[in-house]
């Protein structure tokens, strides 16, 4: 809790040095992501600290690799096409509910963008550190947790003179999605096997190729602003769900 409120102090005060509307900017964008991260990440990791832990009571270590190993899968085919979507259907969305002008609403856009980059990163962060306190080894998320600070803070100075508030998105997007891969490379040493997912991954990115450009195409239609985007957004969900359906299967069995 301490390094996360680093995050939130750095950012406004990095923000604050900078051009007007980049500390809302910020605070919208990081809210918009928290709404899939929430339901995708924070959910599902909440719902497997018990049985992981009772698995790894019960020392069955093939059950626990196959346990998390489903639940990085379920987690890439869901964050991965969601982020794409949002990123291609948020632009009318944003000045259509927040009333923003087309300055601010630009700049929300692009920081909300920079941030559903680390859609990924925050939603498996949330599963690989509960993985280790199901093992009862809170050092290591705390010692990552530390690092991630520190490279947040340094990336969010080098980013915010060169790309402003998105910047500052940015490096919030690379410092967790560094900590979350540290975090899955030390549980696949000590379970080898947790991360074999390429054909997840490979899915989960043809999907939001194909779910992105439908989501375009269908903006493009002579069509209300907001309701082009939703239908939009529907469309591109629908094209999505044949790609990542083996995981749909696994979240239910989860």
């Amino acid at each position: 809790m301490f390094f996360l409120q680093i995050f939130f102090i750095a950012r406004d005060n990095l923000a604050s040095r900078l051009g007007e509307g980049s500390v809302t900017a910020l605070n919208y964008g990081w809210f918009i992501m928290q709404v899939p991260e929430t339901l995708i990440g924070s959910a599902l990791a909440i719902a497997l600290l018990p049985t992981l832990s009772e698995i790894f009571a019960r020392r069955d270590r093939e059950l626990f690799r196959q346990t998390v190993n489903r639940a990085i899968k379920v987690i890439l085919a869901l964050t991965i096409p969601s982020a794409a979507l949002l990123a291609v259907g948020l632009e009318p969305v944003i000045p259509a509910v927040f009333g923003f002008d087309a300055q601010g609403s630009t700049l929300v856009l692009w920081a909300t963008r920079a941030y559903l980059l680390g859609l990924m990163g925050h939603s498996l962060l949330e599963t690989a550190a509960r993985s280790f306190y199901a093992q009862q080894d809170a050092r290591t998320p705390l010692y990552l947790a530390a690092l991630n600070a520190g490279v947040y803070i340094v990336a969010a100075i080098a980013l915010s003179g060169w790309l402003g508030a998105p910047g500052i998105a940015l490096a919030n997007t690379t410092a967790f999605t560094l900590e979350a891969l540290l975090l899955l490379w030390i549980l696949n040493r000590r379970f080898p096997g947790v991360l074999r997912v390429r054909a997840t991954l490979l899915r989960a990115l043809l999907a939001s190729l194909a779910g992105a450009a439908l989501t375009a195409a269908v903006m493009q239609l002579p069509l209300p602003t907001l309701l082009s985007a939703l239908a939009g957004l529907a469309a591109g969900g629908l094209l999505v769900l044949p790609f990542i359906w083996p995981e749909i299967k696994i979240l239910i069995k989860l």
